[in-house]
């Protein structure tokens, strides 16, 4: 993340390079994560915010891991300081925002008030939220930390409010840069990021992202051409696929495709999946119930891609207390209730549920919580995806569509989960060009550029340039070294643009 290094901060130093060795080492082991970092900004300070201020607000851009956007809070009660990022298309992608304070240790607490939204456009999705435990990750140095965020509707930009009144934050919030994160499988598919497990079965059964030992050896001749991509596991008529139990969210989604001849069984934790000829059934295991639901199958045998999800209903605080009082040991009774259940068939709604399970007073029977797979003849499954988390209408009725395989995409019209979809037209519109560029920048877009200010920064924050706008032609100096720049254009009327540029000599 990026980091301001105080001189003589040798501790400092030396937790931010264990954090980021662990850093590197992760995702060099996954090795199919790809970020897309916010590329412009813009901001507000309310009139009523007495003393309020944003410093270096370019700093908040493009993915420089040593600098930070500071939003100041004066001593007032009215008013706030708005940033919002803007990503280079619209997606549905993971949004993760990396924040800190001043010197106090970063905590929910400090945050009260601050707030955050995402927008297709100038058009609000409708999920402002406060920034709170769901979302906020306190990192290594604590001062610093992540906030973590599933947008449910595409977007192409992130607002952060902080309001007047939050005196505990020291009156300062520094927002360090904001990236959307994606996952690249071995088809070159992208899809959601952030899986829990992944098995592409190229060749292989092993997982990918966390590489867990399998308790049974590879069977001889179980892989065939995929019509995914490389190898498709070919299960022959016996359990092939087991793990040790190990722990995982009750919430999910279970993502695969497969080709069903007989009966496919599949179990990830507490959820089985049995798919025949001529039903889908789900049921929820616990060490002393078994509920279950089937729902007719698909009436082509032909190649499917599902996705199953798992929203568990858990006892509220009090439902927690009497059912301990009624004996119930504390993990007994922090099992689901009920588990809402839906199934989509190559991007389509097939079913929606609810699985309700009996109460349950004794320790979850740990003999569930492992991955395995069975068939009664021969089954073809490929590309199995499990996340912990249950995802997105929006992003499961698009997630075959990564794929390239047409009969499979409910639009017929195959294109990449997270490729630009069709902006809503945004009332301010700020483009440069050429960028990268020699020198000159042509403007563009619908913002009043009379009596405009353009103010050019390093990536150190150091303003390098400053002119008043009487065209839509800058011309940087000559004397300017190659490298990223900030250029910001302030309007008459007080709002700010900011997009980075690239120089080349």
């Amino acid at each position: 993340m990026k980091t301001h290094l105080f001189s003589g901060s040798c501790f400092t130093k030396a937790a931010l390079l264990v954090s980021l060795l662990y850093l590197m080492s992760n995702l060099f082991s996954a090795q199919s994560s790809i970020e897309t970092y916010a590329t412009s900004e813009t901001h507000t300070v309310s009139a009523l915010c007495l003393g309020c201020s944003i410093q270096n607000p370019q700093n908040a851009i493009g993915d420089n891991l040593y600098n930070y956007s500071t939003l100041k809070i004066g001593a007032g009660l009215l008013g706030k300081v708005e940033q919002t990022l803007q990503f280079p298309a619209v997606s549905t992608k993971n949004l993760s925002i990396i924040i800190g304070t001043g010197s106090n240790e970063l905590s929910v607490s400090l945050l009260n008030g601050a707030t955050i939204e995402t927008m297709n456009g100038n058009i609000s999705n409708g999920d402002s939220r406060p920034i709170d435990n769901n979302i906020l990750e306190i990192g290594t140095l604590p001062n610093e930390g992540t906030i973590k965020f599933r947008p449910t509707q595409p977007y192409d930009r992130v607002k952060i409010s902080l309001n007047a009144g939050i005196l505990s934050l020291n009156r300062e919030l520094r927002i360090y840069y904001a990236y959307q994160s994606a996952f690249v499988t071995s088809c070159a598919a992208i899809l959601p990021g952030d899986p829990y497990l992944y098995y592409p079965f190229d060749g292989s059964i092993q997982e990918l992202i966390r590489n867990m030992d399998l308790t049974l050896p590879n069977p001889p001749n179980m892989f065939l051409d995929s019509l995914i991509c490389g190898k498709a596991l070919a299960i022959p008529p016996l359990e092939i696929l087991k793990h040790q139990p190990f722990q995982m969210s009750y919430e999910k989604t279970i993502s695969f495709w497969a080709s069903t001849a007989d009966n496919l069984a599949l179990g990830i934790f507490d959820t089985v999946i049995k798919i025949t000829l001529d039903s889908i059934k789900i049921t929820a295991l616990g060490p002393r119930y078994q509920v279950s639901k089937r729902v007719p199958a698909h009436s082509s045998t032909n190649l499917h891609h599902y996705s199953i999800t798992v929203l568990p209903t858990f006892r509220t605080p009090i439902e927690k207390t009497l059912c301990e009082q009624q004996g119930g040991t504390s993990d007994g009774c922090s099992i689901p209730t009920k588990e809402t259940i839906s199934i989509y068939i190559d991007g389509v709604i097939w079913s929606s549920f609810p699985l309700i399970i009996q109460p349950d007073v004794s320790i979850p029977d740990s003999n569930n919580k492992m991955i395995w797979l069975s068939a009664l003849n021969s089954t073809i499954i490929d590309e199995l995806l499990v996340y912990d988390e249950v995802l997105p209408d929006e992003v499961l009725k698009k997630l075959p569509c990564a794929y390239n395989l047409p009969q499979n995409c409910p639009s017929g019209n195959p294109t990449p989960l997270v490729s630009t979809m069709k902006t809503t037209p945004a009332e301010n519109i700020l483009t440069l060009s050429p960028n990268p560029t020699t020198g000159r920048i042509t403007l563009d877009g619908n913002i009043p550029i009379t009596g405009a200010e353009i103010f050019v920064n390093n990536t150190f924050g150091k303003e390098v340039f400053r002119e008043k706008l009487n065209s839509k032609t800058v011309d940087l100096p000559a004397t300017l070294p190659e490298g990223v720049y900030f250029m910001t254009l302030q309007t008459q009327d007080g709002k700010v643009y900011t997009h980075k540029i690239i120089l080349t000599k």
